[in-house]
């Protein structure tokens, strides 16, 4: 055995928790051939019994190596981790490395915020101009309303950095929704609930690509050409992390697909599930939620 498994007890895989196919998920439950019955795919019944994601041995390869590893895997869609969708999972070690990888995408939005602060000297830029508004015609003044409060919270010093750190834990947590199979055994709800926190692993990418990002502008600030070398770092850097964002939505697609051994419709509907969830997230935590605090802010302030 690999340093990179981890045997799961027999307490961990009770009767109610069948082995599964790797390839369709027909139940194995008394099936002692070498091949599945219903899709012809080769059982390796040593293999069944093992976690192989490198995160389940953490104890073993030291936990810096084994989050690298589990990353390196996730994110190239290792063939070595093609099958843990069907394998013995403790969802309390994959719930450690998703607070990890939601406290390193928590570091980038703060680290995106703190530069944004420096340059413009403040919060103030948080705030929407109001006479626009004011001047405009009466039905949309229902705009100066929900503009006024929101600016209120947004240049209270703890908001936005507090609502930063709820939303990359939320973005993180709100995966598991995808992986729930409402027929599914306890067990296997929580193996499934283990692949959605795995699955997330490309978004501590984004941790590297900002450090880079910061470096380089940093740099280019010294050319003659300054204006277009700022441009054009900008614009490479987009492209980098607007494909970060895509394969961290197709590995979350794909577990799902092996999870739930799902179509192309059940993706479909996976991802549009998956990018409302984000954009409610976003709404509530950077929308909603500033609205709150400034509005309570507001009418705290008038009682003076």
């Amino acid at each position: 055995m690999g340093n990179d498994c981890v045997i799961i007890p027999p307490t961990q895989t009770p009767d109610d928790d069948p082995p599964l196919c790797p390839n369709c998920g027909y139940d194995l439950r008394g099936v002692h051939a070498e091949r599945c019955s219903e899709c012809g795919q080769t059982i390796d019944w040593a293999a069944l019994g093992l976690s192989g994601v490198p995160w389940a041995a953490r104890r073993d390869i030291g936990c810096v190596r084994a989050y690298l590893r589990t990353l390196w895997l996730v994110t190239i869609n290792s063939r070595r981790l093609k099958h843990e969708a069907v394998k013995p999972q403790l969802l309390a070690d994959a719930r450690s490395f998703r607070r990890i990888t939601a406290v390193a995408f928590a570091a980038v939005l703060l680290s995106v915020f703190a530069v944004a602060v420096i340059e413009e000297n403040g919060l103030v830029f948080m705030a929407v101009p109001p006479e626009p508004l004011r001047a405009t015609a009466s039905p949309l003044r229902w705009m100066y309303d929900l503009t006024v409060p929101w600016s209120a919270g947004a240049t209270l010093w703890p908001v936005i950095p507090a609502c930063l750190i709820f939303l990359a834990f939320a973005l993180a947590s709100s995966v598991q929704a995808l992986f729930r199979v409402a027929s599914a055994s306890p067990r296997q709800q929580d193996r499934a609930a283990a692949i959605s926190c795995y699955a997330i692993a490309p978004l501590a990418l984004f941790l590297p690509w900002w450090v880079l990002w910061v470096f380089v502008r940093m740099a280019v600030r010294g050319s003659p050409l300054v204006w277009f070398a700022s441009a054009g770092v900008a614009s490479f850097f987009v492209f980098v992390g607007a494909l970060l964002l895509l394969v961290a939505i197709v590995r979350i697609m794909q577990w799902v697909s092996r999870s739930r051994h799902c179509g192309f419709t059940g993706i479909v509907a996976a991802m549009a599930k998956l990018l409302g969830l984000w954009l409610l997230c976003i709404v509530v935590l950077l929308g909603v939620l500033p609205w709150c605090s400034g509005f309570l802010w507001i009418v705290a302030d008038s009682l003076r």
